[in-house]
């Protein structure tokens, strides 16, 4: 087993459900990035066709790979989706966007445990003496994650089991 001692993600707030995405949530995955990106550097991010791209790369498995954060009223409040393409498996990454109206500190505090668990997922399929990454890319206001800076590299996150 993975030497990887996380936190499962933590309850989600009151009127939010988690499910993993789908190529059909493609529209409102755009509409939440762009949403963040223009509320941070003030330009949109991307279009369907780049995110359609994205997550239908055959080595992404969205069942697997991603999760949704809906609010009440069936709209996606944020995403996380995880990435593990790269030989030798061994440096993860993921990519989070939440809505900065959100309630973005109580979702994150989900979705980076929830990638965490991920890559652990991920870490038995590594080499035997690799030292395993996970990357995370997400942005927010000093008032939700102190520090922040866009990337966070959590450089040694396990190892794969003996």
């Amino acid at each position: 087993m993975a030497n990887l001692n996380v936190k499962a993600p933590t309850s989600l707030p009151a009127g939010f459900i988690s499910r993993p995405l789908t190529l059909g949530d493609i529209p409102e995955i755009v509409r939440v990035a762009n949403t963040w990106a223009q509320h941070y550097s003030g330009r949109p991010e991307g279009t369907e066709e780049e995110e359609r791209g994205e997550l239908a790369n055959p080595k992404t498995k969205l069942e697997r790979d991603s999760v949704g954060l809906f609010a009440g009223d069936g709209n996606l409040a944020a995403f996380a989706c995880f990435y593990d393409w790269d030989e030798p498996h061994a440096q993860y990454g993921a990519f989070m966007r939440v809505l900065p109206d959100a309630r973005e500190a109580d979702l994150l505090r989900y979705l980076v445990p929830w990638a965490l668990n991920r890559a652990g997922q991920s870490i038995p399929g590594a080499p035997p003496d690799a030292r395993c990454t996970l990357e995370v890319e997400v942005l927010a206001t000093d008032e939700v994650l102190p520090g922040s800076c866009g990337r966070w590299a959590l450089p040694w996150i396990g190892t794969p089991g003996k």
